[in-house]
């Protein structure tokens, strides 16, 4: 009796310790989904040299509880990868989740899944590799995970040469930023990418184009002549911050539209998601701010937004004038924010005076004079929504549209907003009503226009009617200057009244523009739009009357031969 008793007793023991051997089995295998419990076992875990796919959810969201079961399902597929002995260790998957219900890992909530729950996110060596937005299920997010690990070997830049490869290349990238520049690209948008790849984005697809053209997704007629239209030339850069959204929100960039908007800021911005706020950081910083856009600024106390300043943000873009949410907090850039007019003098003191900071909302403009700036915080009696529309009417009244190798007609309104803001010169003619004389100069000026084309960036060429006197624009030096009507001036903020007083020619008043405008010497090429369609005009009709008095001549020799015949 007592061998089958202690035989039952080991066959229990066996029985009772099988699952436990089962459930820690899982332990060992990359394809667990591990449950971060605090800020840095995340980044302990996300800074390993493999790929960590990582979810953000709450228990009570029912589109997490959703995606539980797909997201689970998802270790069977990446066990079988993980073992195949031709993956790399370094290429490896991890699964890991954070749950947005513990107020231990709130702050990783807030950083990295600021737009609500579920979110899915791939990381590698801390860096963000892609995030997920596509369908779903177990199936297509695997592979989206081989994907996006076969793209971590592929070169920094991508070359197109067609529109085929063009639809190939966005499809691959799936919902990656994308910016696209001409072949051969300019040495800034090589260190710029370079820089982003490696720190701040690399997320980031980078490709060069052989065709300008193929930059402009929607290339009808229309939408290549309204670009034309404002611009003056095609764009050098083009960028969206999804790849499947690129044909229908591609944005652009002009080597010479805006001084503020380098080349560098417009790829630092342009990458943001829709409705995401740019938490900024020292590297970043630079590019944010000296942007030529209107932004939304949020100064907070914690380094990452709360989700009642998240969703104060997301109103920033929701309607146009789109302006660019960035939220900055205080404490890492107490200067800026004392730029824009916000009392932090006793924040050095002690830290008693971040814990009771209150956000304060700042609408900011880089500008050539002064930005816009409006501060708001919630012990006023307006609304923020309403003070918000306030300042959306107020960009709108600062903002005035040109036209390259258009003569502007302006108000004393758009003329001043001009210069305290939009940062160009002005080739201003001044005239009066019921005027002979100022109706030769417009004529004048309107070719002018057409021949500056080409550096709509660097001057503007317009009118304004003085009838009732000159308007007074504070950025502007020496207004006395200008007495008569009509004259043309040259307008710069911050800078005196220059009165054109050469000949009255369209080539020297372009001239005069151009030297005042101070444009580069890369752009003076083919600038004499009008003397070089002479030039082709001249050596047409020379042809053709070359051509036709040789047509004449052997006509008649053939006429002669048949009379000598006869």
């Amino acid at each position: 009796m007592f061998l089958p008793h202690t035989l039952s007793i080991f066959v229990f023991a066996a029985l009772a310790f099988r699952p436990a051997e089962a459930a820690a089995l899982p332990n060992n295998t990359a394809s667990q989904v591990i449950s971060i419990r605090s800020p840095d076992h995340f980044y302990d875990q996300i800074g390993a040299n493999n790929f960590t796919f990582v979810k953000f959810f709450h228990p009570k969201c029912p589109h997490c509880q959703k995606l539980q079961k797909p997201f689970e399902q998802l270790s069977h597929p990446i066990r079988k990868y993980n073992h195949n002995k031709s993956i790399e260790a370094d290429a490896r998957i991890s699964l890991a989740q954070v749950d947005a219900s513990n107020r231990i890992t709130e702050p990783l909530l807030r950083k990295h899944s600021p737009t609500g729950f579920p979110t899915l996110k791939l990381y590698r060596n801390s860096l963000l590799v892609a995030e997920y937005n596509g369908v779903r299920t177990t199936s297509h997010m695997f592979d989206f995970l081989l994907k996006s690990i076969s793209l971590q070997d592929t070169p920094l830049f991508s070359h197109i040469h067609s529109e085929s490869v063009l639809r190939q290349f966005l499809h691959a990238m799936s919902e990656r930023p994308v910016i696209l520049s001409v072949y051969p690209p300019p040495s800034s948008f090589v260190e710029t990418a370079s820089d982003m790849h490696t720190s701040t984005a690399p997320t980031v697809a980078f490709a060069t184009v052989d065709n300008p053209a193929l930059l402009i997704p929607n290339r009808t007629n229309n939408h290549v002549k309204r670009l034309l239209r404002r611009h003056g030339r095609l764009p050098l850069l083009a960028a969206a911050s999804s790849a499947s959204s690129f044909t229908v929100d591609a944005q652009y960039w002009f080597p010479d539209i805006r001084d503020g908007e380098s080349l560098a800021s417009f790829m630092h911005t342009v990458i943001r998601p829709e409705h995401e706020p740019i938490q900024l950081s020292h590297l970043t910083a630079p590019y944010v701010l000296h942007a030529e856009r209107p932004m939304l600024l949020a100064f907070g106390q914690g380094d990452a937004p709360t989700w009642d300043v998240i969703y104060f943000l997301a109103h920033a873009d929701a309607e146009p004038p789109k302006m660019l949410p960035v939220y900055m907090p205080v404490a890492k850039f107490r200067e800026f924010a004392h730029y824009v007019g916000l009392n932090v003098s006793q924040l050095e003191d002690h830290d008693a005076f971040v814990e009771d900071w209150e956000t304060q909302y700042v609408v900011y403009r880089a500008g050539n004079m002064e930005p816009i700036v409006s501060r708001y915080d919630p012990s006023m009696n307006v609304s923020g929504a309403t003070w918000l529309y306030q300042q959306r009417q107020r960009v709108n009244r600062t903002f005035v549209d040109t036209y390259a190798g258009e003569l502007m007609r302006f108000t004393h309104q758009q003329l001043k907003a001009m210069l305290s803001f939009d940062g160009r010169g002005v080739l201003l003619l001044t005239y009066t009503r019921h005027c002979r004389l100022c109706t030769k100069y417009e004529s004048l000026m309107t070719k002018v226009a057409k021949v500056l084309k080409s550096h709509a960036g660097f001057v503007v060429v317009a009118r304004v009617h003085v009838d009732k006197g000159f308007p007074f624009i504070a950025e502007v030096k020496d207004l006395e200057k200008i007495k008569n009507a009509p004259s043309i001036v040259w307008l710069s903020a911050g800078e005196r009244v220059v009165v054109y007083d050469g000949a009255m020619s369209v080539q020297a008043v372009a001239r005069f523009g151009r030297e005042m405008a101070a444009v580069p010497a890369e752009f003076h090429r083919g600038i004499e739009w009008m003397n070089v369609t002479a030039a082709y005009g001249l050596v047409i009709g020379l042809g053709l009357i070359v051509t036709a008095q040789l047509l004449l001549r052997g006509k008649r020799r053939r006429f002669a031969k048949r009379q000598h015949v006869t």
